[in-house]
């Protein structure tokens, strides 16, 4: 008979290798990252290109972005591609995969931290003896959050090459800080602090993510003596990040680090209804939203309000994280619904030797609905995430290749002009300039970030198709020399509804715009300014100089 470690041990890798499948679908079902990553795509060629050394700026959209962002991440990668010749598109793949991965482990430590000998508070005087019997709780939270998609989605995107990492060394690091408490070792100081240093050199967000977790625990416990250990850790965390700090601080003073953290989303009514129903409509199957509110409820009634207090941290003091970040104190809440609520609750109503059989099916059934539920999550099978098609590719190449480098382009895709991921790709793939993408502003001056903000807003109420709108917008902001790229003929963008063909087909129809290419993933046009707007319209045969789907080499303007 197989020992209860040897169960448990083969419990925890059959959850991982189910998170594993749901991560890996989307990813390694599309030959290019899903979602964005055009900044950190740009950022790594250029620390390969640098020795790996941080440069001063990166060319990023030629915005003058200082190279401010925590590298580690960064590193890492340009460290793989450069040692094992790996394409970037595959290192922006496969390494958020490993990562978000390995969080499913790190979760699972948490966990058991916090539900040891079964108590949900992880205390102080919770017995420090090696026997846990919080096994089954500690599983099951990691099964909520292997299969929750929030706890996942954003990490396997190519942007996730920072979170994912971040999230690992954060989530190890609040291990240990709740490992501090309940030992006060010195070697849990430095382990806390050298994670959270390491945390904070991987994503900006995951730093506040330790600090939300264990300031939460600094509350509720009242322990001076825990006080001290943190601060101790967080100084050990200091001297981990803070070479990365004083290179930015020299070169670029602390505003853009002060500028990034003023990024930070904070909206009380929002953050209320994420709170109360944001993970309520993240799967087809609520489960874990529904136990997660039975945990909340008796973590309240039974004065253990910490993973209370850490999910309204995050909701409120980290808005634009909080969906991710808030998966991990949700997912150890639920399995406290189950195994201290509704298992309790089923054992009373029947008879005692039954008890245990009907709280472990109970469990099972639970378990079986999340994955059921993981399985149906739109984002996972059903409608996967969008990724960059050949043809998109082929277009932004035909872009670089002919296209000045002073031309500016307005890129109209899908249906949040300004923040989709192609327009985040762009200036990445092309090295030129989009007038209209904003990833990388919260490293930039507030004032210069607020102005471009409102270009984007400006530029959405022209959306799906007001020509009249969108001609204003280049006069106030392109100039006689820019472009529009809007997605066609094979472009990932330009498929299903095609948000796209509305204004597509106004542009190709009005004189101020003239086609400079109609190929393989892209319609550009070139401005002519407001002014042509009221010339009499010319064919479109003759703004071309080739027929068919052929691009137009020579134009430029």
């Amino acid at each position: 008979m197989r020992s209860p470690r040897a169960v448990t041990f083969a419990a925890l890798l059959a959850i991982i290798a189910v998170g594993f499948v749901l991560r890996a679908v989307p990813v390694l079902g599309n030959p290019w990252p899903v979602g964005d990553g055009g900044l950190f795509y740009t950022m790594v060629g250029e620390l390969r290109a640098n020795g790996l050394a941080l440069p001063w700026f990166t060319s990023y959209n030629h915005e003058g972005i200082p190279f401010a962002y925590p590298p580690l991440a960064l590193e890492l990668a340009a460290v793989l591609e450069s040692v094992t010749g790996m394409a970037r598109s595959d290192v922006f793949r496969l390494v958020p995969l490993t990562f978000s991965t390995l969080c499913i482990p790190a979760v699972y430590l948490v966990a058991l931290e916090l539900q040891r000998d079964g108590d949900p508070r992880g205390s102080a005087r919770a017995s420090a003896s090696p026997a846990v019997r919080g096994g089954p709780r500690a599983l099951f939270a990691t099964l909520v959050y292997a299969t929750f998609p929030l706890a996942w989605e954003w990490l396997t995107l190519g942007s996730g090459l920072t979170r994912s990492v971040g999230m690992f060394f954060a989530l190890l690091a609040t291990w240990q800080g709740l490992v501090l408490l309940r030992r006060g070792r010195s070697i849990a100081i430095v382990a806390t602090g050298l994670l959270a240093g390491l945390a904070a050199l991987s994503h900006p967000e995951a730093a506040v993510f330790v600090l939300l977790g264990l300031g939460a625990r600094v509350v509720v416990e009242h322990s001076w003596r825990y006080l001290r250990d943190l601060v101790l850790a967080a100084l050990v965390a200091v001297v981990v990040a803070g070479p990365w700090i004083a290179v930015v601080a020299v070169r670029h003073g602390l505003a853009p680090l002060a500028d990034a953290a003023g990024g930070v989303g904070r909206d009380p009514v929002a953050s209320a209804v994420v709170y109360v129903f944001g993970f309520f409509l993240a799967s087809p199957l609520p489960l874990a939203a529904v136990l997660d509110l039975l945990g909340q409820v008796r973590a309240i009634v039974g004065r253990r309000p910490y993973l209370v207090l850490w999910r309204l941290a995050v909701c409120f003091l980290d808005l634009r994280f909080a969906l991710v970040a808030a998966v991990v104190p949700l997912s150890v809440l639920a399995a406290d619904g189950l195994f201290g609520v509704l298992v309790p609750a089923l054992r009373t109503g029947v008879r005692e030797r039954r008890g245990a059989l009907a709280g472990a099916f109970l469990a099972g059934v639970a378990s079986a609905g999340l994955v059921v539920a993981s399985l149906l999550t739109p984002s996972v099978f059903l409608a996967p995430h969008v990724a960059l098609a050949a043809p998109d590719r082929a277009a932004m190449a035909w872009v670089r290749a002919t296209q000045p480098a002073d031309r500016r382009f307005l890129v109209l895709a899908t249906d949040t002009w300004g923040s989709d991921d192609l327009s985040e790709w762009f200036p990445a793939l092309t090295a030129r300039s989009t007038l209209d993408t904003g990833e990388g502003s919260e490293w930039l001056a507030p004032a210069l970030r607020l102005s471009m903000a409102a270009a984007e807003v400006d530029l959405r109420t022209c959306q799906p198709s007001a020509l009249g709108c969108v001609t204003r917008w280049l006069d106030v902001h392109g100039g006689q020399d820019a472009a529009v790229y809007v997605p066609a003929n094979g472009s990932a963008y330009a498929s299903g509804a095609d948000p796209s063909a509305a204004i597509r087909g106004r542009l190709l129809g009005s004189p101020a715009f003239r086609v400079i290419y109609d190929g393989p993933g892209a319609v550009i046009l070139a401005f002519r300014g407001g002014a042509a707007a009221g010339a009499r319209p010319v064919a479109r045969a003759m703004d071309r100089e080739t027929s068919g789907s052929r691009p137009i080499i020579g134009i430029s303007m």
